[in-house]
């Protein structure tokens, strides 16, 4: 079971992979129109050198509190009004505290294996309100050294490189090759054209509009753009979906492409030797490929992908109040997209509103292609940089000094920060408004011992460290 999974893993990524890219493209241009399908063509290989910034939001809403405690969950083992009264706290909480985070990433992705600064740089950080609760920085070549950093907890970032630890590269699998065969546009004239007709179909003149040219904030520029709002239901997608999937057991060309994909990067994992890296033979791999391929093929040419019937039977059996939660009916997708003059696309706003929560992204290439400069993909000064033997106590040594850092940090710029010290009293504001919550007194003692207690406890940790 295992291997099939790894292959029905595989192939879906392969088709999800195009449908993503290709809704991306064509909720980027006019409805059913050629020079839609001409913008996505001709630039889609050019986004995998990028400069990006995203921020992803979300916002839970009373209504689903308010159904969850109306529901025949809560009906079948009788409603108490303390579980009202949790249930109602809960709903503050998220309403109040978890609505107010949001997760921010900048990156560089240089994916062209013939730049000579191939890798990733990417930062994240998770903020409450307008304070950093914690970030995280990742850089690597994606073959023989990583930096990670972590300013919050360490002073300077984690560097990983076969140059000063020989071995590392060893534990490594080299990327490149396998980008490569992802991103080589190889696919016959025939299978894009039925993809392409497919989405066409999909993106009919009630999904899309065209909302004309405006002045979009791009990172540090205005940029003149033509934007284009798409709006599905998230049924109406996973229908797409489906279809497209089952698209390889009706178009032999279609299963040909994608199966050679798969063919391809296992190809590759057996020759590189990468499979070693996980303590597996070459014959457990190649026999064990065999067989899944063998099995999935035929499982495909003897049946279709049926997620929504099997989807639809499942809520047929839920009370209605459940049906409302689930239901993918219930749940809308709006993107809207921004193109250039150059037919690349600067910038995307992705809403998913549920029942139960509003999800909402925003996206933007800062630099697309040749305009991302070329530079070394990892910044190894003022760092901490590893150097011995991994199967030596010298790892152990480098990450007991790494820690005892750490220890300290996390007391003064997390616990002790000021985005720790907005959630508490935000949490303590709520607590003291609620009626219901039995424990009132208590948790509010707790809340406010929180930061004194826990940097003790961390200085109990930092003596175990020592020792």
């Amino acid at each position: 079971m295992k291997k099939k999974g790894l292959l029905i893993a595989l192939a879906v990524l392969v088709v999800g992979a195009g449908v993503y890219f290709g809704m991306n493209a064509l909720s980027s241009g006019k409805t059913s129109d050629e020079h839609f399908i001409d913008r996505l063509e001709k630039h889609y290989l050019d986004y995998k050198v990028s400069e990006t910034e995203m921020e992803f939001k979300y916002e839970y809403k009373p209504e689903f509190f308010e159904t969850l405690m109306a529901s025949e969950m809560l009906e079948s083992g009788g409603t108490s009004m303390s579980m009202a009264g949790d249930l109602k706290l809960v709903q503050d909480l998220m309403q109040k505290i978890m609505n107010k985070f949001t997760l921010k990433q900048s990156g560089r992705w240089v994916l062209d294996s013939a730049r000579e600064d191939f890798g990733i740089d990417m930062d994240l950080q998770y903020l409450y309100g307008e304070d950093v609760l914690i970030s995280l920085g990742l850089a690597s070549d994606l073959k023989s050294e990583v930096l990670l950093k972590i300013p919050e907890l360490l002073s300077k970032g984690v560097r990983f490189s076969s140059e000063n630890a020989p071995e590392f590269a060893e534990k490594m699998i080299d990327v490149k090759p396998y980008i490569d065969i992802l991103y080589k546009d190889d696919a016959p004239e025939n299978v894009k054209t039925s993809y392409i007709d497919m989405l066409k179909a999909f993106c009919t003149a009630e999904r899309l509009e065209d909302l004309g040219m405006s002045k979009q904030q791009v990172g540090d520029k205005k940029v003149s753009v033509q934007g284009y709002h798409l709006h599905f239901t998230y049924k109406e997608y996973m229908e797409l979906f489906e279809s497209m999937v089952n698209k390889m057991k009706d178009d032999p060309a279609v299963r040909d492409y994608v199966v050679g994909k798969i063919d391809a990067l296992v190809n590759h994992f057996i020759e590189s030797g990468d499979y070693k890296l996980f303590e597996l033979s070459k014959e457990e791999i190649e026999e064990g490929y065999a067989d899944a391929k063998k099995e999935v093929l035929a499982s495909i040419d003897s049946s279709e992908l049926n997620i929504m019937e099997e989807y639809e039977k499942e809520l047929s059996n839920m009370p209605e109040e459940q049906r409302m939660i689930v239901g993918l009916d219930n749940m809308a997708m709006d993107y809207t997209f921004y193109i250039d003059k150059n037919d690349y696309l600067r910038k995307a706003d992705v809403v998913v509103d549920s029942p139960m929560m509003k999800m909402s992204m925003s996206s933007a290439y800062l630099a697309i292609g040749d305009e991302v400069k070329v530079r070394p993909i990892v910044d190894s000064s003022d760092v901490y940089t590893f150097e011995g033997d991994f199967d030596s106590e010298d790892l152990e040594t480098f990450g007991k000094m790494l820690a005892l850092e750490a220890v300290d940090n996390l007391g003064e710029n997390i616990i002790g920060g000021k985005a720790v010290e907005n959630i508490i009293a935000d949490l303590k504001k709520v607590v003291q408004e609620s009626d219901d919550f039995e424990g009132k007194e208590q948790f509010l003692k707790t809340l406010d011992g929180f930061v004194k207690n826990t940097k003790q406890q961390l200085q109990f940790a930092k003596y175990f460290l020592q020792q």
